[in-house]
């Protein structure tokens, strides 16, 4: 039987702090003792991790302990997106991402605004994808956004959207849009019918 424990943390280097929500990126790199019957080894490990909303338990007030539900940033592109595909005034949609921008600018003057008299309804589109991409790092929000707009449309998941230094190294399965429906649900009910490729 093998098991490991940490033995001791080495090194914990900050590699960028954007300015958004504390976002940090930080490499921790600590060695490891494998254990095991045929004796003991040790090695060193690295693993990048996004520290975003720590929870310190015996340092902070009831109120600061709170998960993060929904944030607020997050809400201001979903709008965007609604008034920019649903018709709505392309400078309204824009000026929901500069009040995102703007927050992340802190007083300072970068990121800077995106001018309202935009009018190309791509380019606003694609100033909201990367404002998500940048705004909401690490918070498990990616797939579901890939996943609206590749069904929408806008984008695809496939070798087209995504690149490889060898070609046949990726594929996309259409069957990930969906998650599987559960062996209990569809065996209680024959008239459910399980999602194309489970």
């Amino acid at each position: 039987m093998e098991s490991f424990s940490i033995t001791r943390l080495l090194n914990s280097i900050p590699v960028s702090s954007a300015g958004r929500r504390s976002n940090k990126v930080v490499v921790l790199e600590w060695q490891d003792a494998k254990i095991s019957s045929r004796g003991t080894s040790i090695f060193t490990r690295k693993q990048f991790w996004v520290e975003k909303y720590q929870i310190f338990p015996d340092s902070l007030s009831n109120s600061q302990k709170w998960p993060q539900i929904v944030c607020y940033a997050d809400v201001l592109l979903l709008k965007a997106e609604a008034i920019l595909k649903s018709g709505g005034s392309k400078s309204d949609a824009i000026a929901a991402i500069n009040e995102v921008r703007a927050r992340a600018r802190n007083g300072g003057t970068v990121p800077a605004d995106f001018p309202t008299a935009e009018t190309d309804e791509t380019t606003i589109m694609q100033w909201i994808m990367d404002e998500r991409l940048r705004e909401l790092a690490g918070e498990g929000q990616r797939w579901f956004d890939l996943r609206r707009w590749n069904m929408a449309g806008y984008i695809t998941l496939d070798n087209a959207f995504f690149g490889s230094l060898n070609p046949g190294d990726m594929e996309f399965d259409a069957k990930y849009l969906y998650f599987p429906i559960p062996l209990t649900e569809t065996s209680r009910n024959v008239n459910i019918v399980q999602n194309p490729g489970y």
